[in-house]
């Protein structure tokens, strides 16, 4: 009798522990999902961040590129980082959008301004920033 008892105590023992390490492994499984999920997330964040920061230097060159050269319409610009492309349109409230080519984390930037031909001590041609917008 006292050989069933054990037997018995024994298998619940294992099904016990069988039971604990099937909770206990469902439960890594969820935290490693939720993990990757995160770093996926945050490396997304980081990329379109720097993504960003590349469009802006785009922006900024376009808007460089007009006030020196008041036909100047836009093109592609090449850096280190990727391509860009800037376009402009009007011949006094002009509108230019940049944004990179070779990222999958796009962003936009979007300014408005105008031209006038010569800055508050008369001597050289300016822009005028309205509007600066990431879109």
């Amino acid at each position: 009798m006292k050989n069933r008892r054990t037997s018995r105590s024994g298998f619940i023992a294992l099904t016990s522990v069988l039971l604990i390490l099937a909770v206990a492994s469902a439960a890594a499984v969820v935290v490693t999902y939720s993990s990757i999920g995160e770093g996926q997330a945050g490396l997304a964040l980081y990329k379109g961040e720097e993504n960003l920061a590349f469009a802006e230097g785009c922006m900024e060159d376009n808007l460089l590129k007009i006030r020196m050269n008041s036909g100047y319409l836009g093109g592609n610009i090449t850096r280190p980082e990727g391509t860009c492309t800037g376009s402009a349109d009007g011949p006094f409230g002009w509108i230019v959008s940049a944004f990179s080519l070779t990222s999958t984390y796009q962003r936009r930037v979007g300014t408005g301004f105008y031209r006038y031909s010569k800055d508050f001590s008369g001597s050289t041609p300016g822009i005028h920033l309205t509007t600066w917008v990431e879109y």
